[in-house]
């Protein structure tokens, strides 16, 4: 009897695994938002979502490249948290990041619209907006 509860709750916590991964297989994916400033100051934003959760962000534009690496955790059916790990090539300490910090979320609005809330990781422009449209590439 003993036996059958274990192959049970091994069935259920494996299940339950196969759920998540499935629902974040749904965010997997390339998400790109670029910003601009007269006269020529672009700054290029991409965030590579891998099905298991793993995310790599790249911020590319003037003067400036920045790999970050992160974990994306969902927070319902249309929220996506990314929460930093560590940064790529080089530090970045005037970002602030700590391990587990939460740098940015993604809302899906229905259809096929996508937002990004700033947090932790904010505009390199210094814009005062806390959510911009970002566009899923793939």
């Amino acid at each position: 009897m003993r036996c059958v509860f274990i192959l049970l709750l091994i069935f259920g916590c494996t299940n339950s695994v196969l759920a998540k991964a499935s629902e974040l297989g749904a965010w997997a994916g390339e998400y790109e938002y670029s910003e601009a400033e007269p006269p020529d100051l672009v700054m290029d934003y991409v965030m590579k979502i891998s099905a298991a959760g793993s995310v790599s962000v790249s911020i590319t534009g003037h003067m400036t490249t920045i790999h970050l690496f992160a974990t994306a955790r969902m927070n319902g059916d249309r929220l996506l948290g990314i929460f930093y790990d560590r940064a790529g090539d080089q530090e970045w300490p005037k970002l602030g990041l700590k391990c587990g910090d939460r740098m940015v979320t993604l809302v899906r609005n229905g259809g096929n619209k996508y937002y990004m809330r700033w947090a932790g990781l904010t505009s390199q422009l210094d814009r005062p907006v806390a959510q911009v449209e970002i566009e899923k590439r793939k």
